[in-house]
């Protein structure tokens, strides 16, 4: 009972916030994995309806876009964003790959299990953003459910070698460490990119959220989440300080100093699988991974049409039995230089935005309004590096979700800076005074 109660509690929990401030929904979004590992690992009603927490999320965010808008002030109306369009672009035109797949059935089953997480977290969710508020909003909802569904697991899950098992599997099935890892990894950057500027009472909760979070990246055994976690906060650690001097730096150190002492007695209470951390198990699975993804660039290039027009998505199936994990060289060998040229665009698209968001921000020194540009930018970060390990195309959706709300959030500067230089430059003049007398 206590993995249907706290599941539907927090269920129920997401939706009372969503129908308040309808981007809380996007929390729902980051913590479906949680949900759905949890509900599984105790719950054998949710093992064998385990598609409620994906409708659920669904469910919210669709709740959420048809809730009023624009009470708080939006910066704009707009849709769509640079980055969001690019993102869609890819999308399609992987789609459009699968007419000359070597293994058209194939190909559509990866597409019938991924399209629905497509749809729903990179198209449709990032909508949920219209204001700098809303960033704060889903940070705190991610890391206050993320932290229980965190908790949960490690103190009241069935753990496997590394993931949490089943309920009733025979075979002791697990399910996948690097998802709820995934989980961990984002709450420990939204609560430590929030804690300077928050008040004691929420510093409670990101203090709390830290530990519980790396915890989850130990016992995962996942590798790949706490280098992406420690690079993310290296990115935003800086955009969030109000200035770039020497005390930022030493802070930054500090944090680092803490956060390993912290992993090390985390690491040691767990009592973690020591060989998997080890240089030499690391390295054989970077070149493991390095090698897949050079096998499939020689099926690419082998002939013209194929480097230019890719292999299609998904063939990777077909030519390995597995994709390379590598997203990027994924998307060049199976979307082609066409794939390719839209993805850089993208990427390109996206640094332009975060460019002009800390352009326009460059002044304010206060961290709560310097915030949601570091917290994306790190969570970007941490989706980007765990794609180039673990990635493909059609499971890089929240790296192209953060994009495009990276790109919305740049679409508000514009509008803010010309309205706010317009009213400083225009004053009211009289013309030709002298016949005014």
């Amino acid at each position: 009972m206590l993995g249907l109660g706290t599941f539907f509690g927090l269920l129920l929990a997401l939706l009372i916030g969503t129908l308040r401030r309808p981007a809380v929904a996007f929390a729902a979004v980051l913590c479906l994995y949680g949900l759905k590992q949890w509900g599984q690992d105790t719950s054998p009603f949710l093992v064998e309806h385990r598609t409620i927490a994906n409708w659920s999320a669904a469910v919210l965010v669709a709740i959420a876009l048809l809730r009023p808008q624009g009470r708080d002030g939006q910066h704009t109306t707009a849709i769509s964003s640079m980055p969001w369009v690019l993102g869609i672009a890819l999308y399609a035109y992987a789609f459009i790959t699968l007419a000359w797949s070597p293994d058209w059935k194939l190909a559509i089953a990866q597409w019938a299990s991924q399209a629905p997480y497509v749809i729903v977290v990179a198209v449709v969710a990032p909508l949920l953003l219209n204001n700098a508020q809303d960033v704060r909003r889903i940070c705190d909802w991610t890391v206050m459910i993320g932290t229980a569904l965190c908790g949960l697991a490690l103190f009241f899950g069935h753990w496997g070698a590394r993931g949490l098992l089943v309920s009733g599997d025979l075979s002791a099935a697990e399910t996948d460490p690097l998802a709820i890892a995934g989980l961990g990894g984002t709450i420990c950057v939204a609560a430590m990119l929030a804690f300077p500027g928050a008040p004691w009472r929420k510093k409670l909760l990101y203090a709390l959220a830290v530990p519980v979070g790396l915890a989850v990246i130990l016992r995962s055994g996942s590798r790949g989440q706490l280098v992406a976690t420690a690079l993310a906060l290296l990115v935003g650690w800086p955009l969030v300080s109000a200035r770039r001097s020497l005390s930022t730096w030493v802070a930054l150190a500090a944090v680092a100093l803490v956060l390993n002492l912290l992993g090390t007695w985390l690491f040691q209470q767990l009592g973690v699988d020591s060989y998997r951390w080890t240089g030499s198990q690391s390295q054989e699975d970077i070149t493991g991974r390095l090698a897949m993804a050079s096998a499939l660039l020689q099926h690419a290039i082998a002939h013209p049409a194929s480097l230019v027009f890719g292999l299609s998505n998904s063939s990777s199936f077909f030519y390995m039995g597995i994709y390379p994990h590598i997203a990027p060289l994924e998307v060049l060998a199976e979307e082609g230089l066409i794939g390719a040229t839209i993805y850089l665009c993208m990427v390109a698209s996206t640094l332009q935005s975060i460019l002009r968001i800390k352009a326009s921000n460059s002044e304010r020194a206060d961290s709560s309004a310097r915030y949601p540009l570091a917290v994306l930018t790190a969570l970007l970060v941490f989706e980007f590096v765990l794609s180039l390990k673990q990635g493909q195309l059609l499971s890089s959706t929240y790296v192209i979700a953060y994009a495009a709300m990276l790109g919305r959030m740049a679409a508000w500067q514009p509008a803010a800076s010309s309205h706010l230089s317009m009213a400083e430059s225009v004053t009211p003049v009289q013309p030709f005074p002298n016949l005014m007398r």
